[in-house]
């Protein structure tokens, strides 16, 4: 079955994406091939991690599970899980406002016990963005609890450890371990600090 409407197209409750024979292009007429996917099926519950090297097309993967991309770009089948949208999604750059650290995080509430997984022990730092008075381990970490405390049922991450310390890492990687068994997690990384805890890992090559 070929389907140019990806974005319209919708999966059963199994997984987060089904795709067949699916190709992205770099211009409307299909003749600069980008990024092609022969077959992938991702479940809704447990961790998935994409690996490869700068340029591959990783954060553009992301980008194509939430639908992000115009599909007259494309061609094949992309099935999307209805609840795509109840995503949460770290990416990059980072932002911050002048303002308290609640404001920070959108005001949102949280569970005490990521302030733990996460260091987090400036919560009554007032932040300045002209410059950002945040080192880069804290501006990581603020953008990690936005993420986390949403509840969402997907939760997508490009590079989470980014400019966090070694404990850190470790910590939100239990976390992660534990969450994987309710959510589906999928991550971008560089190196293989999630390996043994991921249900997959794709590679993307060329």
């Amino acid at each position: 079955e070929t389907n140019n409407d990806y974005e319209s197209k919708k999966t059963i409750d199994e997984y987060i994406v089904s795709s067949e024979n699916f190709n992205l292009y770099l211009d409307e007429d299909h003749k600069n091939l980008l990024f092609k996917i022969d077959s992938l099926r991702i479940p809704t519950k447990g961790l998935f991690l994409f690996k490869g090297k700068n340029g591959v097309g990783k954060s553009m993967m992301l980008n194509l599970l939430l639908g992000l991309v115009d599909i007259k770009w494309t061609t094949g089948e992309f099935n999307i899980n209805m609840d795509i949208s109840n995503t949460g999604y770290l990416t990059y750059p980072l932002f911050f406002i002048n303002g308290s650290f609640s404001e920070n995080i959108f005001n949102r509430s949280y569970s005490p016990h990521l302030l733990e997984v996460l260091n987090i022990d400036f919560c009554e730092k007032l932040i300045t963005t002209n410059p950002v008075n945040l080192s880069l381990g804290q501006q990581q970490k603020i953008a990690l609890l936005r993420v986390l405390s949403m509840n969402t049922k997907f939760i997508f991450l490009d590079e989470p450890n980014s400019n966090l310390d070694r404990e850190t890492q470790n910590n939100l990687k239990s976390y992660i371990q534990c969450l994987k068994n309710n959510k589906g997690i999928i991550i971008i990384m560089h190196d293989d600090n999630f390996d043994d805890i991921a249900d997959e890992i794709y590679e993307i090559k060329d």
